[in-house]
C-alpha cells in the first residue's frame, strides 16, 4: 500500500505511531414503547438500577486516571458524574415513565431532545460542545439499560495502537486513555473545546480531529503516524518516513520536559519584568486542572452553567456553595467571577428572550438583566455572601456606557450594605468587549476597581465578522492593526488612572499574541489551562524591552498579515534561540 498523508485540524500536540484500530459506536434507533400502569414501580426500579451503575462506572474509571495522572486529569468525570447526579434531570425522566408510562429508553430520548433544542442554535463552540456532556452521561443510562458502546476486550492489547473514529464521548475516551498502548487518536468529527479533546491533551496523547477524507479504503492493522503538532496524519508510512517522525517525536518529547519545568519558575521576563498568567474555566470542576498547568489565579469564572442546564433559578445557597469551592481551592490566589452572560448563542427555557433578527447585537449581557434585575441581583448576593472568606473580583459583560456601570454598582453597593459586606472584600469590574467601551475607557475607568478585555468579542464586533460563520471567518484576526490600537488604548488609560487592565480572551493563549499584549502594555492574562505552561515559557524567554520596540511598531502596520510576519521576524531576532526551537507550536 502507498504511503498517504491527510490534513485534519492538531487538536493534541506530539507525534504518535502504531497499528490503526477503528472503532463505531452503536447507536439504536430508539421506538415509543407504552408500559402498563402497574409496570410503572419496575421500570423506575430498571432505571435507578441502570443510574447507580452508570455512576459507578464513571466514578471506577476516575479512580484509574488519578491513579494514573493524579485528580487533575480526572476532573471532566465529575462533570458526567454531576450530570447523572442532577436532581433535575433525574427526575425529568422519572416524571415522564411515570406520567406518559413509558420505558426508560424512550424518557431519557425525550430528554435528550429537551437538551438538544437548548444549545442547537447556539454559535460558540464551547456551548456546542456541553450537549455531547449531556448526550454521553445518557448514553451511559442507554448502556446499562441495553448493549451498546465500545467493549474494552474488542481494542488489542498486545502492540501500540492509534484509534480512528467519528467521534468518542468523554466518558469512553476517559476509559480508553488509561491504557498504556494508546499512541494516538484521529476523529473525522470533535471540537477542540471538547471534553474528550481536554482529555487527550491532559494525557498527552497525540490527536488530529475533522480528518478531511475518505477512509474507506484504510484497514485496521495499517500502519499510522498522528502528527498532533501539524495537524496531519500519515498512513503506511516509508521507512525513511517513519525515521523522521521518530526523530521528530524524540526533539518534542525533549521540547516538553523542558516546557513543563516552568511552571514552579516566577512569572518574569528575562530581564525580570514581572506579569501573571490565569486560567478561564467553565466549571468549578476545572479549578484542579488550572492549578495543575501553574495558573496563578482565575482570569474568567464562567457562570452561565448554572442557568443554561437548568428550567429553574439555582437557589443562593447552591451558587454559594459553587463560588466557595472555586475560592477555596485557589487559596487567596485572585478570582474573577463574571456575571451570567446570557442572550446571543446563549439562550436557556428559564429565560425569556424573544427570537430576535442580530441576537449578537440585541438583549444580552447586562443588557437583560438591567431590565429583569431580580436575578442579577441573587448573583451578585451570591457571590459577595462568598467574599466573606476570600476577596472576590466581580465582572459585568457586555457594558457598552458609563450608565450601565454606574446602575450595576449602585445595585452592588445596596446589597453588600444590607448584608454588611465590607467593600475591601470584592472588587467590581467590567468586561471590554465592544469598540464603544474601548473608545470611552478613560470614563469607564472612573466607575471600575479593573477591567478585563474579552478579546474574543471584541475582534468579532470591531471587525463585523461572525467567527463561526465558514464564509467569512478568515478574517477574523486578533492581530489586526484596529484591534491593537483599541487594545493599547485601554492598557494606556488603565495605567494612567491606577486600575489593572487583564486580557480574558483566547488571544492570549497564543505565544505570540502573548507577547504582544506584554509589549502593548498587558501584565495580567487569562486563557485555557493547558496553553499556560508554553506561554510562560516564552514570555520568559522574552525581554520587555524589546516587546515594547516591537509590539509599537506593529501598530504603524497596514493588515494582520504584516503583523504577524514582522512580529515573528522580530522575535527570532531578538529573542533567545531556545524560543523559537519548535517554531510550531507556536504559530499556531
Amino acid at each position: 500500500m502507498i504511503s498517504k498523508k491527510f490534513e485534519g485540524i492538531a487538536a493534541s500536540t506530539g507525534i504518535g505511531i502504531g497499528s490503526l484500530y477503528s472503532i463505531k459506536l452503536e447507536s439504536d434507533f430508539i421506538l415509543r414503547e407504552s408500559i402498563s400502569e402497574k409496570e410503572v414501580p419496575k421500570e423506575l426500579k430498571r432505571f435507578e438500577n441502570a443510574l447507580k451503575k452508570s455512576i459507578k462506572e464513571l466514578k471506577n474509571i476516575k479512580q484509574r486516571i488519578e491513579k494514573n495522572r493524579g485528580k487533575a486529569s480526572a476532573i471532566i468525570l465529575d462533570t458526567l458524574i454531576l450530570l447523572l447526579k442532577d436532581n433535575e434531570l433525574i427526575e425529568t425522566i422519572k416524571e415522564i415513565i411515570r406520567e406518559e408510562k413509558v420505558r426508560s429508553e424512550w424518557a431519557i430520548h425525550l430528554v435528550r431532545l429537551k437538551y438538544e433544542r437548548i444549545f442547537e442554535d447556539f454559535d460558540n463552540e464551547y456551548f456546542k460542545d456541553r450537549i455531547n456532556d449531556v448526550n454521553d452521561a445518557l448514553n451511559r443510562l442507554m448502556d446499562n439499560l441495553k448493549s451498546r458502546g465500545i467493549k474494552d476486550k474488542e481494542i488489542p492489547e498486545n502492540k501500540p495502537i492509534i484509534i480512528l473514529a467519528d467521534d468518542i464521548p468523554p466518558s469512553e475516551m476517559a476509559n480508553l486513555i488509561t491504557r498504556e498502548n494508546l499512541k494516538g487518536v484521529i476523529l473525522t468529527k470533535g471540537g477542540l473545546n471538547s471534553h474528550s479533546v481536554i482529555l487527550l491533551k491532559a494525557f498527552e496523547i497525540p490527536a488530529v480531529i475533522n480528518l478531511k477524507t475518505e477512509l474507506s479504503e484504510i484497514y485496521d492493522g495499517t500502519e499510522v503516524i498522528v502528527d498532533g503538532i501539524e495537524g496531519e496524519v500519515i498512513f503506511n508510512p516509508s521507512l525513511a518516513i517513519k525515521k523522521e517522525y521518530l526523530n521528530k517525536k524524540e526533539q518534542y518529547e525533549k521540547y516538553l520536559i523542558e516546557l513543563k519545568s516552568v511552571k514552579t519558575l516566577p512569572s518574569k521576563t528575562a530581564d525580570n519584568f514581572p506579569f501573571k498568567i490565569m486560567a478561564n474555566i467553565e466549571l468549578p470542576e476545572e479549578v484542579d486542572l488550572a492549578l495543575s498547568f501553574g495558573a496563578e489565579g482565575i482570569g474568567l469564572f464562567r457562570t452561565e452553567f448554572l442557568y443554561l442546564f437548568s428550567d429553574n433559578e439555582p437557589t443562593l445557597e447552591e451558587q454559594e456553595k459553587i463560588y466557595l469551592t472555586v475560592l477555596d481551592k485557589m487559596n487567596g490566589k485572585p478570582v474573577v467571577i463574571r456575571t451570567v452572560d446570557i442572550g446571543g448563542e446563549k439562550k436557556s427555557a428559564f429565560f425569556s428572550i424573544d427570537d430576535e433578527d442580530n441576537p449578537a447585537l440585541g438583549l444580552r449581557g447586562v443588557r437583560y438583566f438591567l431590565k429583569n434585575p431580580k436575578i442579577l441581583e441573587g448573583q451578585i448576593k451570591a457571590i459577595l455572601k462568598s467574599s466573606k472568606k476570600h476577596k472576590v473580583k466581580i465582572l459585568f459583560p457586555m457594558v457598552t456606557e458609563v450608565e450601565e456601570i454606574r446602575e450595576l454598582k449602585e445595585m452592588t453597593l445596596n446589597i453588600a450594605k444590607a448584608e454588611k459586606i465590607e467593600r475591601e472584600n470584592f472588587d467590581i469590574g467590567i468586561m471590554i468587549e465592544v469598540p464603544s467601551a474601548a473608545l470611552i475607557i478613560d470614563k469607564l475607568a472612573k466607575e471600575v476597581d479593573y477591567v478585563s478585555i474579552g478579546t474574543n468579542d471584541l475582534i468579532q464586533y470591531t471587525l463585523a465578522v461572525d467567527r463561526g460563520n465558514p464564509t467569512v471567518n478568515y478574517l477574523y484576526k486578533a492581530i489586526n492593526p484596529a484591534i491593537l490600537r483599541l487594545i493599547k488604548m485601554v492598557a494606556d488609560e488603565g495605567k494612567k488612572s491606577g486600575i489593572e487592565v487583564q486580557i480574558c480572551g483566547e488571544m492570549a493563549s497564543n505565544p505570540i499574541f502573548a507577547m504582544v499584549l506584554l509589549g502593548l502594555g498587558i501584565r495580567s492574562i487569562s486563557m485555557s489551562p493547558i496553553a499556560i505552561p508554553l506561554v510562560k515559557r516564552t514570555l520568559r524567554a522574552s525581554c520587555i524591552k524589546n516587546l515594547k520596540r516591537i509590539s509599537k511598531e506593529a501598530l504603524n502596520l497596514s493588515s494582520a498579515d504584516e503583523v504577524k510576519e514582522f512580529v515573528i521576524e522580530s522575535f527570532l531576532k531578538s529573542c533567545p534561540k531556545t524560543l523559537f526551537e519548535n517554531i510550531n507550536l507556536i504559530k499556531k
